[in-house]
């Protein structure tokens, strides 16, 4: 599925409403991708459930062939991308090391949901490049970024149901402000 965002040379044109992807988003798309391979790293060490995991090790396969998509992407047309996560993402990856059993479980998918839900907003302006290439590389990104929210949704629901709460922006706002925790 994400072998297939490899690209070919395309013209891009940074910003520019309808006919690509502005440097803001590839930086961004960037961040996510080294953010999700260094969580997806640590999930499958710190994890003991066996389907976390497993959904770790394809989150790491395919966030990093994305970064590499992005990569090329950005070198064809001379945008900068970042090294490392954003800030936030920083924090929630140090976050997570602080973490064990059902709280890292449930702290790590309910980052994989954000992360994705974030990148997937910024991608559907840019449905209709101009340049063929990149629009296929926005729709292969997109539908990637749409399949890791469902499998870690499903994922989530394999867990038992607090943790299916994760996945769930509506019960996650309720319990945060009525000051709960997940239930573990």
């Amino acid at each position: 599925m994400v072998a297939a965002l490899a690209l070919t040379a395309g013209t891009f044109v940074a910003g520019a409403a309808g006919k690509g992807p502005g440097k803001k988003t590839l930086r961004a798309l960037a961040e996510t991708d080294v953010a999700q391979v260094d969580a997806g790293r640590i999930a499958q060490k710190k994890s003991a459930n066996p389907v976390i995991q497993k959904f770790a090790q394809q989150m790491v396969q395919d966030h990093t062939q994305m970064l590499s998509s992005t990569r090329f992407m950005a070198q064809q047309h001379g945008v900068t991308l970042p090294t490392t996560p954003s800030d936030r993402q920083q924090a929630d990856i140090r976050r997570l090391q602080t973490l064990s059993g059902k709280d890292f479980d449930y702290a790590y998918l309910q980052g994989v949901i954000g992360d994705s839900q974030k990148s997937a907003r910024m991608l559907p302006r840019h449905e209709r490049a101009a340049d063929p290439a990149v629009s296929s590389y926005l729709q292969k990104t997109q539908a990637a970024l749409e399949d890791h929210i469902r499998a870690a949704q499903h994922a989530a629901a394999q867990l038992g149901t607090s943790a299916h709460a994760a996945s769930n922006p509506a019960v996650r706002a309720e319990k945060a402000s009525a000051g709960e925790r997940p239930q573990n």
